[in-house]
């Protein structure tokens, strides 16, 4: 079984924050993204940090991580 076309849009969000994470397929790997994509609010920015892309999962949720701090559970989209 393909992992590609069995994989569900996965989501978080920071508690305090508007702004929701998606780990989604893209091509031969995977994209991580923020929605809202841009933040003009004055606190830290995430333009040019997101879209990013990865070979997996893994390193999608371990750059994010390792950029804001573990984040709550990971859900499907």
């Amino acid at each position: 079984m393909d992992t590609k076309t069995t994989f569900k849009t996965l989501k978080t969000a920071y508690p305090n924050d508007e702004h929701t994470f998606f780990i989604t397929a893209s091509g031969d790997g995977y994209k991580l993204y923020v929605d809202p994509p841009n933040r003009h609010n004055g606190t830290q920015s995430l333009d040019g940090y997101c879209p990013r892309y990865f070979k997996s999962v893994r390193g999608a949720k371990g750059s994010l991580t390792k950029f804001l701090g573990k984040p709550p559970p990971w859900q499907e989209a």
